[in-house]
This record gives C-alpha cells, sequence and structure tokens, in this order.
C-alpha cells in the first residue's frame, strides 16, 4: 500500500517535528482577534462614530461577526481576508464602517451622512 502524504506531516508523525511546526506562520495577519484602542486622543463627541475601547472579531466563512460590549454583536460583510466593512441604515441615518488589518494594527473608519451632513472619523487598534 502507497501513502502520499507532505514531508512536514510525515515527519510530525515520526516525531521529528512538533506541533508548533505544523502551526501557521501568519497568526497575526488576520482579521480575527480582540482589538483595543491604541490611539491615546479621546473618543469623538458622536457616538455614532465609535466603536468603544475594545471589541472582538470573529471571522465566520464571508463574513466576520463584530462583538462590541456596549453595542451588542454585528454581521459585516469581508472584504477580503485583511478587511471587513458594513452599512447601517437608522431613518434617515447612514453609518458605514470598515475594518482593515495589517498584522498586529487595525484600522477602523467610520463615516456618518445625517442630514445632509457627512462626519468621518479613523482610529486605530492593537491585538489585547
Amino acid at each position: 500500500m502507497k501513502i502520499s502524504a507532505h514531508p512536514l506531516i510525515v515527519a510530525a508523525a515520526f516525531g521529528l517535528l512538533g506541533p508548533a511546526a505544523l502551526a501557521d506562520d501568519d497568526v497575526g495577519a488576520e482579521l480575527g482577534g480582540t482589538w483595543e484602542r491604541a490611539d491615546d486622543g479621546p473618543p469623538p463627541a458622536d457616538p455614532l462614530l465609535d466603536l468603544g475601547p475594545s471589541f472582538e472579531v470573529i471571522p465566520v466563512e464571508d463574513r466576520v461577526l463584530v462583538d462590541v460590549p456596549a453595542q451588542g454583536t454585528l454581521s459585516w460583510a469581508r472584504e477580503g481576508e485583511l478587511a471587513a466593512r458594513i452599512e447601517l441604515r437608522v431613518g434617515d441615518t447612514t453609518i458605514t464602517r470598515s475594518l482593515a488589518c495589517e498584522g498586529d494594527a487595525l484600522q477602523l473608519t467610520t463615516v456618518v451622512d445625517r442630514d445632509g451632513q457627512r462626519l468621518a472619523w479613523s482610529s486605530s487598534y492593537t491585538r489585547a
């Protein structure tokens, strides 16, 4: 009987390599995880612009769940492996939020269109 397997799997099976050798090297380069605000400045005056000091991102297939302790959990659409976006409409107000991840840094950009005015705010987050 002939079995075909990747050389790293065979080496791990014989005890030549530990499980860490099979781990994904790009663990830090993903959107998922708990994020804390890195900015030292105060949050914006308009609470619609802010997600708070920390939140958790949970990847689920083509979507991500963003869990904000003070606001609940929402499903965002993925835009590739390292970005996500959501657009919310509350009455005549539109809130657009986007996340972009680069290693252990995450950029949150929020745009609020209300009563003909546009407010925008951006904040940086790091892994908790």
